[in-house]
């Protein structure tokens, strides 16, 4: 389980297509988050990992754009 920001949450699910807040969107946000992690980080290795951080990141450059 990790945190992450709830208007952030919302506005993913709205690009997936679902109406924020329900569980159709939890489960689509969630899928899409875990593919996202794994795709730019790959599988996870070990209970250390900053999946958390990875999450966030993955989540602000799917609705934010990328920052560099």
């Amino acid at each position: 389980m990790v945190s992450l920001n709830s208007t952030l949450v919302e506005l993913l699910a709205l690009q997936l297509g679902k109406y924020p807040r329900s569980a159709e969107a939890k489960v689509a946000v969630q899928r899409w988050l875990g593919a996202a992690v794994r795709k730019q980080f790959g599988h996870l290795v070990s209970r250390d990992d900053p999946v958390e951080d990875w999450a966030r990141l993955c989540l602000s450059e799917a609705v934010l754009g990328k920052r560099y």
